[in-house]
């Protein structure tokens, strides 16, 4: 059976009471997949923790050489079962060297499967939760321009 809602859970390899107590009910009803509200999932990863993302990588040379590379990066949040992260541009593959180039228009943040992210040794991020961009890079300035207007106005006072 799947259980589609203990995708990205830190309880989805262990025992979790919720599971067992829905996999009792529906026993016996022919359910082969399902999804519910779980008050007991704790994801995985958190917005700001530092991981090391596998992803497309392009050769510096132009050649359009494609490789496979794992850069380090931060979470920024979870879409269901994939993660989005950011990848600072410039910053060079964990194996080969090669510096990360974001496809053209792009900014870093990649969207991908949580079974290519990996956790990593590193300092947490701060990731805003009204623009979802991290706090200490060009361009948040200490305060957001997507934040609710009182709470814009709440921090006039200290800039």
């Amino acid at each position: 059976m799947t259980y589609r809602t203990c995708t990205g859970c830190v309880h989805s390899s262990g025992f979790c009471q919720a599971r067992e107590d829905v996999k009792a009910t529906v026993k016996g009803i022919g359910v082969t997949s399902l999804k519910w509200k779980c008050k007991w999932k704790r994801p995985v990863y958190q917005p700001g923790d530092a991981v090391f993302v596998e992803t497309i990588g392009y050769e510096p040379e132009g050649d359009e050489d494609v490789f496979i590379g794992s850069f380090p990066a931060t979470v920024i949040q979870t879409k269901g079962s994939k993660l989005v992260c950011f990848i600072e541009p410039g910053i060079e593959d964990e194996i080969q060297g090669v510096p990360f180039e974001p496809k053209a228009h792009g900014n870093g943040h990649v969207k991908v499967p949580m079974i290519r992210v990996t956790k990593r040794e590193g300092i947490r991020e701060s990731v805003c939760e009204y623009c979802n961009r991290i706090t200490r890079l060009v361009g948040h300035e200490g305060y957001c321009r997507n934040a609710p207007p009182a709470e814009r106005r709440a921090w006039e006072g200290y800039f």
